[in-house]
């Protein structure tokens, strides 16, 4: 089917009357509905605002506030809460590596032993969370010797701890128990 639109209908009706002889358009047009203009008298055609300027400018305080909250950092006057701020930094970055693999062993085990580390031993996991992720990946797996500006306890005791946990090179028969045991079965 075709639709007919005014214009259409009458290209289609003038085609059909010139080609009886006729030169005058049917009756039947004059019954089609009148065509929809504008009639102005809307306005000036500017849109009413959404919102009114009170509320624009309350979600732009509360944006900025919350924008304040998530950049600041706590004050560190103290030494401990330094440390605990160092801490912090030091697990989200052993998170949030980029690489799954990574994420979850490094991240897994700064969460579980990075708040009872000393000074000297957060120095040494600074140095290993500064590294490149693949570099990290190679060094956890054991799928590279540890380098020589690495070589210390902390590098090793995360190497043991992927080596034997679940999460790194554990055993299936063991991965199976340790699944068994936190009811993922």
């Amino acid at each position: 089917q075709i639709l007919l639109t005014r214009s259409n209908m009458i290209s289609f009706t003038a085609r059909i009357a010139l080609r009886n002889g006729r030169r005058a358009l049917p009756n039947s047009l004059s019954a089609l509905p009148p065509r929809r203009t504008y009639k102005g008298g809307a306005g000036d055609g500017v849109a009413k605002e959404s919102m009114s300027e009170a509320m624009k400018l309350k979600s732009v305080k509360a944006d900025q506030e919350i924008r304040e909250r998530h950049t600041r950092m706590p004050d560190a006057s103290g030494e401990e809460d330094a440390n605990g701020v160092r801490r912090k930094r030091l697990i989200y970055r052993a998170k949030q590596r980029g690489w799954l693999e990574v994420d979850v062993l490094l991240g897994t085990w700064a969460h579980n032993n990075v708040g009872s580390l000393s000074a000297s031993a957060l120095d040494e996991f600074e140095a290993l969370v500064n590294e490149e992720t693949i570099e990290i990946y190679n060094l956890l797996t054991l799928r590279t010797g540890i380098p020589e500006h690495l070589d210390n306890e902390t590098v090793r005791s995360i190497q043991k701890w992927c080596e034997s946990h679940p999460l790194g090179r554990a055993d299936p028969e063991k991965y199976k128990e340790v699944k068994g045991e936190a009811g993922l079965t």
